[in-house]
């Protein structure tokens, strides 16, 4: 496997690899330590929050302080962490569901993961806590002076004082971890989109005058492509909830080299909501109607849904407006009695967790005439799904009405319901 390859490989090189804690397979440890030592669910912001050193209130109370890896990585970011978390995921040495007495997905330990940890043999000293890092070579030291010597003229250059550049923390971060790429640089506690955009380039240009050999890593470069092609192209995402079968076309947002970015279903669904462009409902409609063209589950719907819209104010409501024009490209009818509000709601958006979510919606919707749902196969669509909550509110109205089961169907995912 790739563990025993990457001790092959050291044994081959006469020369040492270079020390960095810029190193996969000991973040990839770290995160299933702290999966297997919780004593319960725990979801991926909190093992990057762990990892972190994070004084969050949740993980005080819960000692999870006390853990192995805690402060482990502070020179991290956070969502770096995560991201790391997710790809593990991705990479079957982790599970991610949602318990039903739970708001968030939690991470559990798979058959892989768990003989994976076995087969590391992590040490003690391995991962450990830590305040930062510190300039442990001459090649570092040397690194860290040629910065703070490029950092001196950049700030001269932009009138500005040298801190507000990168901070001396930043910089030795920088020349013990030596990132190789703007992937990697972007992970570092302290470069943000804008730092990363506006010096990345020229500070892996100076690391790059510093040749060393890289620590081989558990993920190779066809993982690291795979990986990246996943989360950066579109495909239909699964959704969770009280519905028989859930499905969005793509997620809304995807992370890219440090940046978030819309995806290209993202983008359309953003502009078509909140930017007033109608005209997009026919490529949205489009898509809509290829997915249920490809998918077996969805060919026998009897009848299209729409979530009734939440805001008012709108020059037109878009997601009865998709509705229609999905209508007429699949040959299912659809009615806007089919499903109706029956009180105000506020924005899902403005509710801060999952119990606000659930009681803001909480009895809504009615079927006006409950005729054109029962017994039959019911497709119900919505633009974004966040928490779900709105959907399941919609199930459980439909249901209730007499429908004989419910698929839905969104344009996007959002991160938070990931």
């Amino acid at each position: 496997d790739n563990c025993r390859a990457m001790k092959t490989e050291e044994k081959k090189t006469d020369r040492a690899p270079r020390p960095s804690h810029f190193d996969d397979l000991l973040l990839t440890k770290a995160i299933l330590l702290v999966v297997a030592e919780a004593r319960f669910g725990i979801g991926k912001y909190a093992v990057a929050g762990i990892l972190s050193g994070s004084k969050a209130k949740n993980i005080l109370e819960n000692e999870l302080d006390r853990l192995t890896s805690y402060h482990a990585f502070p020179f991290l970011r956070v969502q770096a962490i995560s991201q790391h978390a997710k790809m593990l995921v991705l990479k079957g040495l982790l599970d991610e569901h949602k318990p039903d007495d739970f708001d968030y997905p939690v991470l559990r330990m798979t058959d892989r993961g768990r003989a994976f940890l076995e087969r590391s043999e992590v040490e003690a000293l391995e991962i450990r806590r830590r305040e930062s890092l510190e300039l442990e070579d001459d090649g570092a030291v040397r690194i860290f002076d040629q910065l703070r010597r490029w950092r001196m003229r950049t700030a001269d250059k932009l009138k500005t004082d040298p801190y507000m550049v990168l901070s001396d923390r930043v910089l030795k971060n920088i020349a013990v971890l030596r990132p190789m790429d703007t992937d990697q640089l972007a992970m570092i506690k302290g470069i943000g989109e804008k730092k990363l955009e506006q010096f990345g380039r020229e500070v892996l240009e100076l690391l790059a005058s510093h040749p060393s050999r890289e620590r081989p890593s558990v993920f190779t470069d066809e993982d690291r492509s795979a990986v990246r092609r996943f989360l950066t192209t579109q495909s239909h995402k699964s959704l969770k909830g009280r519905f028989d079968v859930g499905f969005a076309l793509d997620d809304h947002t995807v992370i890219k080299r440090g940046k978030r970015s819309y995806t290209k279903i993202g983008s359309m669904a953003y502009e078509y909501k909140y930017g007033g462009e109608q005209g997009l409902v026919d490529r949205l409609a489009d898509e809509m109607a290829k997915f249920l063209r490809e998918h077996e589950k969805y060919r026998e719907m009897e009848i299209l849904v729409a979530v009734p819209s939440t805001v008012k104010q709108r020059a037109y409501d878009p997601v009865p407006r998709l509705a229609r024009a999905l209508s007429e490209r699949i040959g299912i009818p659809w009615s806007p009695e089919a499903l109706v509000k029956t009180r105000q709601t506020r924005p899902q958006k403005e509710m801060e967790n999952e119990t606000q979510k659930i009681r803001n919606v909480r009895g809504a919707f009615r079927a006006a005439d409950q005729n054109l749902v029962r017994g039959k196969r019911v497709l119900l669509i919505d633009d974004l799904y966040d928490s779900g909550a709105t959907l399941n509110e919609c199930t459980r109205t439909l249901r209730g009405a007499g429908a004989k089961a419910v698929l839905a169907l969104t344009l996007t995912r959002t991160t938070h319901s990931m």
